[in-house]
């Protein structure tokens, strides 16, 4: 197999920035451990083996991430994220097509929050369909692994529409959009 060259560094060792200026940007985690025990061990593990399962992995592991832990950033391209998450970094398409958004607005209007909702409420998730379950999964690792999202900030439309067709979801190249999303967060 054939290396692919390395892309030019973002900063010189001169123009980096300083890592006690930067937002301590973290992921915990806590949607996908809260959505653990409201789902089956069938779907649970359906989307383990998904192609977004590496998240729960990662979780499992007890990994995180901290600014504060790593100060600098090392030289990283998108072809050693691919290959240390497995994650479908291909290029984003430039038009995604997903059927009938409108049929599963109960789904967005019970999934607001996550945590409270798996906490608050866990037999109404358990009553959920099988389907609402595995998005309520790739909800959690959508927000919590994959865009890092704080809790306040909301799912970006164009990407929480491609939930409601799993096939398209579980396809779509999420490592690519979980690389420029580390990228944006180190240039700032």
């Amino acid at each position: 197999m054939t290396r692919k060259p390395f892309p030019l560094k973002f900063f010189s060792d001169k123009t980096r920035p300083d890592p006690t200026n930067l937002i301590n940007h973290s992921s915990t985690f806590k949607s996908p451990r809260a959505v653990k025990y409201v789902v089956s061990v069938e779907v649970w593990e359906h989307v383990e083996r998904s192609p977004l399962g590496i998240i729960f992995k990662y979780m499992n592991l007890v990994f995180a991430w901290s600014s504060i832990l790593v100060h600098y950033p090392a030289h990283f391209s998108i072809f050693e994220f691919e290959d240390i998450t497995g994650l479908n970094c291909e290029p984003i398409p430039n038009t995604m097509v997903v059927e009938d958004v409108k049929k599963n607005n109960s789904f967005w209007e019970l999934a607001k929050d996550i945590c409270t909702l798996c906490r608050g409420s866990p037999d109404v998730c358990r009553s959920w369909s099988r389907e609402d379950h595995i998005r309520l999964c790739y909800l959690a690792i959508l927000t919590d692994g994959l865009l890092a999202l704080d809790r306040r900030q909301a799912i970006p439309p164009a990407q929480g529409k491609l939930l409601m067709d799993l096939e398209i979801f579980e396809q779509y190249p999420w490592g690519r959009v979980a690389f420029l999303g580390l990228v944006q967060e180190i240039k700032r």
